[in-house]
């Protein structure tokens, strides 16, 4: 599973760039509903080979998934407004996050 996890955040600097340049149809290519309910999967199981940290993975894949679903969002309105940037961040930051716990 970490290499799937590190696919994941290897894969969330273009899918940013998608955003900058306004690709929506790219942005919307990548958080489709399956697409992250694949990736929720993905961390669930993940949190379960951390033991102690399972929980904090848990609560930091809602965070991934709500952040997913807010791109998803603005990507079907081609909203420039700041927020799909922000979620692309805050998917970054979580996915990190979730890295840093690996012993």
């Amino acid at each position: 599973l970490l290499p799937k996890v590190e696919a994941l955040r290897d894969s969330l600097p273009s899918l940013r760039g998608a955003v900058e340049r306004e690709d929506w149809g790219a942005v919307a290519a990548a958080v489709t509903s399956d697409a992250i309910a694949a990736q929720a999967k993905m961390l669930g199981s993940f949190a379960s080979i951390l033991g102690d940290e399972a929980y904090t993975v848990i609560g930091l894949k809602a965070r991934f998934v709500s952040a997913s679903k807010r791109l998803a969002t603005a990507a079907s309105k081609a909203n420039s407004d700041g927020s799909a940037l922000n979620s692309v961040d805050e998917m970054t930051t979580v996915i990190a996050d979730i890295l840093a716990l690996v012993p």
